[in-house]
């Protein structure tokens, strides 16, 4: 009991001190990026638990991943905290549920870090040292803070168990031991596809615990390995068919070979130094194949830089292999945990992401520690001056971490963030106009969806149905002044029908931006051919908006009011009938029933 006592009092430690940096994310809110799409629209994770929630999570692809875990685990929390319908009004009551979730498992993450380094070197001081990193370190923010990633932290929960129960195996080889090992390496896969590499990672502890030399060796330690081999493979086959199917990877078309090396070498380059100076993080950081970038970070002078970096620490490391094999083997796991998101096989917009090292740090961490260690003894110095140097860094960490964590508070104060500290971002302006537009504040929305809409990646058909809504509510704040705002909200709605002709919300703005035209017209401008194309076209988009979503009682009051203008009087009745019908709305029932008084008085 004795000799775990010291152990216990460092895990409470380094627990403490996770908390303290990290623990005010219980306070943030959900983001409106991704996380609609995990969590609060997301009907089969805020119903909670139940069988038919368990047969979803394992069948479905839903968000272009197959996740079965993190499902369950979203849904768990939302049996704990959720109440009330989907929407973001329920979905902040219960963040904090959410977020401390995803804290708790960073921290025991953390405590794993440390018992994995403890076993590896059986040096209690290194161990403190790369858990505290690991811990506290501001690039790991993103993992913890973003509800979305709940993916992240619980995949490298159960792939730090495998690793651990690894090294028992190691120890002790056993069917029963390597069975184990299996067990959390597949569930490690089913929270996220993202430790596929794990298999190669005991590979290099092989090579530094065993001494693995000559074939017989090294051909036993893959042997034994191929059944977990296998499950990487195959779930690599199920990741890139999922992406595919989402059609969420990039062809050549949209990315050259040189654009993902070039972007490949210069973003190890940066998450190297953003490791020993973690500074202007963001949420978001744009692809310059994609995005074009003032400063041209894929030129082809950036790009030998990065790989000259890159080139000489390994080669560094293979020279130190004999006296120091920490070395290679954690900056090994470093570079192949980034392996599978550095963009070699591009999946989404975004050039890199802090959370894409989440693993991978780990590996580097424990390289400069060890190495960091050896030099301070080389050079003559004690203990007491490796605390000196180790202190100030977890203290400047820990208070960029706090402040990174406070970012994190809510959409709005991320994307201000991010934007402030990256540049050619219109994908991050698109999320906080949207997000500006749910505040009902429309002037700040337009300005920033204006630079979505503009920029030449500006698919995404919700912000483009949100630019014409706000460009349709400044027209009505106008008092109708603007008819170009109105033809160019007309434009940006007709566009979003085009790329998505299930969105009821966009048919029916767009038919009310076309009663608009009709309505403005009071010189008879618009010819009568053109007139009863506009009539037709409007009726079109409310029969079809309606037959989406039969609910909405404003749709059955366009679409009466565009019959009677066509004098199908009688259809424009039984249209305002069945909206009476569906609807409690004191407001839509006046309106229903005005029109269907003053019906006969409605010319055509």
């Amino acid at each position: 009991m004795k000799s775990w006592f010291p152990h216990g009092l460092i895990c409470l430690a380094l627990a403490g001190l996770t908390f303290l940096c990290m623990g005010r994310v219980v306070a943030n809110d959900f983001i409106n990026l991704d996380d609609p799409t995990y969590v609060y629209q997301n009907p089969p994770v805020i119903d909670g638990l139940s069988w038919p929630g368990v047969q979803w999570a394992f069948t479905t692809s839903h968000a272009a991943f197959w996740i079965p875990l993190t499902w369950l685990s979203l849904q768990f929390d939302a049996t704990l905290y959720w109440s009330g319908p989907p929407g973001l009004a329920s979905a902040s009551a219960a963040a904090w549920g959410f977020h401390l979730t995803n804290l708790l498992l960073h921290v025991a993450n953390t405590l794993l870090a440390y018992g994995i380094v403890f076993r590896l070197t059986g040096r209690i001081g290194i161990a403190v040292c790369v858990a505290a990193l690991f811990g506290i370190h501001p690039l790991h923010v993103e993992s913890v803070a973003w509800i979305t990633e709940r993916k992240d932290v619980l995949s490298a929960f159960f792939g730090l168990l495998a690793l651990l129960a690894y090294l028992r195996y190691q120890e002790k080889p056993s069917v029963a031991r390597m069975t184990a090992v299996g067990i959390l390496f597949a569930l490690s896969l089913m929270a996220k596809p993202v430790t596929v590499i794990l298999p190669g990672v005991m590979l290099l502890l092989d090579w530094w615990r065993r001494g693995l030399s000559g074939v017989e060796s090294w051909g036993w330690a893959i042997v034994e390995k191929l059944p977990l081999i296998g499950l990487s493979f195959l779930c690599t086959v199920v990741t890139v068919y999922t992406q595919r199917a989402d059609r969420g990877v990039a062809n050549l078309s949209d990315l050259s070979l040189y654009e993902r090396g070039a972007n490949a070498a210069v973003s190890y380059e940066k998450y190297l130094a953003r490791t020993f100076w973690p500074m202007d993080l963001g949420v978001f950081y744009p692809h310059p194949g994609m995005y074009p970038q003032p400063d041209e970070p894929l030129s082809l002078w950036k790009v030998i830089l990065a790989l000259a970096i890159l080139t000489g620490i390994t080669a560094l490391a293979i020279l130190l292999r004999r006296t120091l094999p920490a070395v290679l083997v954690g900056w090994l796991w470093f570079l192949g945990a980034l392996l599978p998101n550095i963009g070699l096989l591009q999946a989404g917009n975004q050039a890199m992401a802090d959370r894409f090292c989440y693993f991978a740090l780990l590996g580097l961490f424990l390289a400069l520690v060890l190495a960091g260690d050896r030099l301070v003894t080389l050079i003559g110095l004690g203990d007491a001056v490796k605390i000196a140097i180790f202190t100030p860094l977890v203290v400047s960490f820990g208070a960029l971490t706090w402040v990174q964590v406070g970012y994190w508070q809510n959409s709005q104060s991320l994307y201000e963030h991010t934007l402030a500290v990256t540049q050619g971002n219109p994908y991050i302006h698109g999320f906080l106009g949207f997000d500006l537009y749910e505040r009902g504040d429309w002037d700040s929305a337009e300005e920033h969806l204006r630079k979505y809409v503009t920029s030449p990646r500006n698919g995404l058909v919700a912000f483009q149905y949100r630019y014409g809504d706000v460009l349709l509510q400044r027209y009505f704040k106008s008092n109708r002044a603007d008819s170009d705002m109105l033809k160019k909200a007309a434009a940006h709605l007709s566009y979003t029908i085009k790329k998505d002709p299930d969105f009821a919300a966009a048919r029916f703005k767009f038919a009310s931006a076309l009663i608009e035209i009709i309505q403005c017209d009071r010189t008879g401008e618009i010819p009568p051919e053109e007139r009863a194309t506009l009539l037709d076209s409007a009726a079109n988009h409310l029969r079809h908006g309606l037959q989406l979503q039969p609910e909405t009682a404003g749709g059955y009051l366009s679409l009466a009011w565009v019959l009677a203008a066509r004098g199908e009087f009688a259809n424009a009745r039984q249209t305002l009938q069945m909206g009476i019908e569906r609807t409690n709305d004191p407001g839509n029932l006046q309106q229903m029933n005005n029109l269907l008084k003053a019906l006969p008085e409605v010319a055509p």
